[in-house]
């Protein structure tokens, strides 16, 4: 029993050694790696790969030996040394970064990178990663990429870099290389390309274009292109080439798939979309182009040919359209697909600018949501059911009557500029903005329900009364220049713009629209007002009134200041330190003090009968200062006078004193 006893004891002894030596051997075959960047050891800590829960400046061989998956993305780091022992590494995520230099020779099994938004030169050993699949470098200081014996690439992303030199393989799927300085980009033999982006560089060629079989979508916009060839390709369906020099459309008829093109802001005189057979979207602006002839049968539902030469269209036979842009095209006569019994999928029309189109049929158009024919010369437009339309905008034509009661479910109405006498918006309870300013009304009917409108710009018209008492949420108000005589503002918490100067206004209330910010009430018969309670104001207008006081001591975030052409006598300026421009001319004021408004740029000071001197020693950034007539001599007191602009006018009598 004994000798059991003293065997077991001994057993127990060797079994604990033999344990102990097992651990210190393995202390020892596992060193402990540099990880110089504390940002990058933290992230490894934070991922489990550390024993430790502080950084110490070293990390395990065995723990950066297992990793196969490492995201240390948004992570301050510098400096990924160390990730060389990541032998067993697959997929690394390092972006969002500060990294400068990466070396991944020794990831041989590397097999995604996302590296981008970093501070990358360069990236060390990527011809080593015989294993990669997906490479993101976007968005670094990359100057060059030698990828060719990378065979298993298939997606690529280095756009938003320097390059001027890109040496790719030929079996990449997808290729982002826009926002660099390619010069030259060659994709011969690439028969498995989805998808190339290019756009945003210096490019003069595109070659290999046409061994791209399987290509899809082409956008090189922003280059210097003159041509591209496509060879026979059957697959590509959208090709964005806008801004470049093409000036032929050879090379895309033979993209019979083709549904989208985009040749805007090239040299293209001709273009035939009879022999863009499956074409949707054309898109073909600011091109020399006089004539587009659309055949039965088209299929293209959305057309931008604005800045143009043609002068007639008839569209009659797309009768898929839905989108149409002509803005700046001289469009004399435009004939739409449809009839008012058979109606058209139009839901976006924009011939804006055109200044000579004088009629315009849109009975087919019911499906109407958005119309933009501003500057042209249209006397009327013939609307059909127009109840799906939300934005209407027909500014400076030759309009006398326009039917608002159609257009129930409209959000912004824009008129101005027209020949109309009365509008009547009583039926369109959903209108947020008004804009009908500059035309000859006499009379204005606003929405019954108040509480959708918060834009409303009347002004430059022959109105002689406005009711807004009842619209709590507008903010912002233009009646300026109208014949209005009393203006009740009532409650506008959200009013931050008001404009109602050159009416013949007597009174008004600004109390209970504490958020106003700009403020323009000039030549009005104001005799008194109170801003007091505008703390937010930085804009104010008040020239040419009866005002014989001003008090600004509650408003300090005030920028522009005019308050000319009234008897004041007197002006408190000390509580406006922001203070940039300020027009005080033709008023009674004896003395001006602007000594705390260190941030003056302008001065306007005509006709003041001033009797001390202007101090202008405090204002370092003042360039201008007007002053051309005076009703007493002038001293101005200036630290530097070749600080001001030549925009300034001082006149000859004034004394001019430096300051001591």
């Amino acid at each position: 029993m004994k000798n059991i006893k003293r065997y077991s004891y001994n057993g127990i002894l060797l079994l604990t050694f033999i344990i102990s030596t097992s651990f210190r051997i393995s202390k020892i075959n596992d060193p402990k790696i540099a990880i110089p960047d504390i940002n990058f050891e933290k992230a490894l800590i934070k991922g489990g790969y550390d024993e430790n829960t502080e950084p110490d400046g070293f990390i395990p061989l065995s723990k950066l030996e297992a990793i196969i998956r490492l995201d240390v993305s948004s992570s301050e780091i510098t400096s990924l040394k160390g990730i060389e022992y990541c032998i067993n590494l697959v997929h690394l995520s390092c972006w969002n970064n500060q990294i400068n230099e990466l070396n991944t020779s020794q990831n041989k099994k590397l097999a995604i990178l996302e590296c981008y938004s970093n501070n990358l030169i360069s990236i060390i050993g990527l011809n080593e990663n015989l294993e990669l699949r997906e490479l993101r470098c976007s968005r670094n200081q990359l100057t060059h990429l030698d990828l060719g014996n990378n065979l298993k690439l298939s997606l690529l992303d280095c756009s938003s870099n320097q390059l001027s030199e890109l040496k790719l393989n030929t079996n990449l799927k997808y290729l982002e290389c826009q926002g660099n300085n390619l010069q030259n980009l060659d994709v011969s033999g690439s028969t498995k390309l989805l998808e190339l982006t290019c756009h945003y560089n210096q490019l003069l060629n595109l070659k290999g274009l046409e061994s791209c079989t399987t290509l899809k979508k082409l956008n090189c916009r922003f280059n210097q292109l003159t041509h591209l060839n496509f060879g026979d390709s059957t697959n590509i369906s959208y090709i964005g080439c806008g801004n470049n020099k093409i000036a032929d459309m050879d090379g895309f008829y033979k993209c019979k798939m083709l549904e989208s093109l985009d040749v805007e802001n090239n040299n293209i005189s001709e273009i035939d979309p009879a022999k863009l057979l499956n074409i949707k979207s054309l898109y073909v602006s600011n091109n020399p182009i006089s004539k587009l002839v659309f055949q039965k049968g088209s299929k293209i539902s959305s057309l931008t040919a604005s800045s143009t030469l043609i002068d007639e269209l008839d569209l009659s036979n797309l009768l898929s359209l839905s989108w149409l842009n002509l803005n700046q095209t001289k469009i004399k006569r435009l004939i739409l697909p449809g009839s008012s019994t058979n109606p058209n999928k139009i839901d976006h029309l924009e011939v804006s600018y055109g200044k000579l189109l004088e009629s315009l049929d849109l009975s087919a158009c019911t499906n109407l949501d958005y119309l933009s024919c501003n500057d042209n010369k249209l006397s009327s437009i013939q609307f059909g059911d127009s109840k799906n339309l939300t934005f209407l905008s027909l500014e400076n034509n030759k309009i006398r009557f326009i039917d608002f009661s159609k257009f129930i479910n409209l959000r912004h109405a824009s008129c101005s500029g027209n020949l109309i006498q009365k509008l009547d918006f009583s039926q369109n309870q959903s209108l947020q903005s008004i804009s009908c300013d500059r035309n000859r009304l006499t009379e204005l009917v606003l929405p019954k329900d108040p509480n959708e409108l918060r834009k409303l710009y009347c002004g430059r018209n022959n109105l002689t009364k406005l009711d807004i008492t009842e619209f709590v949420n507008l903010e912002s108000i233009y009646c300026g220049n109208n014949l209005i005589n009393s203006l009740p503002l009532g409650k506008k918490p959200l009013l931050t713009m008001l404009d109602c100067g050159n009416n013949p206004i007597s009174t008004i209330d600004l109390k209970n629209c504490e958020k106003l910010e700009n403020v323009t009430i000039d030549s009005c018969k104001i005799k008194d007002i109170d801003v007091t309670s505008l703390k937010n104001l930085g804009f104010l207008d008040i020239k040419v009134n009866k005002l014989t006081k001003i008090n600004l001591l509650n408003n300090k975030n005030i920028t522009y200041l005019y308050v000319g052409r009234n008897p004041i006598k007197e002006i408190d300026l000390s509580n406006l330190p922001d203070l940039l421009e300020l027009e005080v001319g033709n008023t009674e004021i004896k003395q001006l003090n602007v000594s705390k408004n260190l941030r003056l740029r302008s001065l306007f000071i005509d006709y003041l009968g001033l009797t001390s001197p202007i101090n202008l020693c405090n204002n370092n950034e003042l360039t201008m200062v007007v002053s051309n007539f005076i009703k007493t001599p002038q001293t101005l007191v200036i630290r530097d006078m070749r600080k001001l602009s030549a925009m300034s006018q001082i006149h000859s009598t004034t004394k001019i004193l430096k300051c001591k």
